[in-house]
């Protein structure tokens, strides 16, 4: 049985294919560098932006009364307690 040089290239792109798609699933999320960033934000601006950090802690976690929390803390703008903020974003 002879390969033919079509069936060499679908056979080289079908493995570098799966090969990616390997690879690309190895990639991890990671917390920590995250809410490290996260925390970076919140000590770098005078007032968060209460709908960026819902969103960052909402891929960082799933428990309810910890996200609630710190969406309320960071939703009250300028008044926002940055220290309590940054305390309760450490707890994930």
């Amino acid at each position: 049985m002879k390969i033919r040089r079509n069936q060499l290239i679908l056979l080289i792109v079908i493995i570098s294919i799966a090969v990616w798609f390997f690879i690309s699933q190895r990639e991890t999320y990671d917390v920590s560098q995250s809410k490290e960033a996260l925390i970076e934000y919140i000590n770098k601006t005078p007032e968060p932006d209460a709908m960026f950090v819902m969103s960052s802690i909402s891929e960082m976690t799933k428990d309810a009364a910890l996200t609630t929390a710190i969406f309320q803390e960071a939703d009250k703008g300028d008044l926002a307690d940055k220290k309590k903020l940054t305390d309760l974003i450490k707890k994930i």
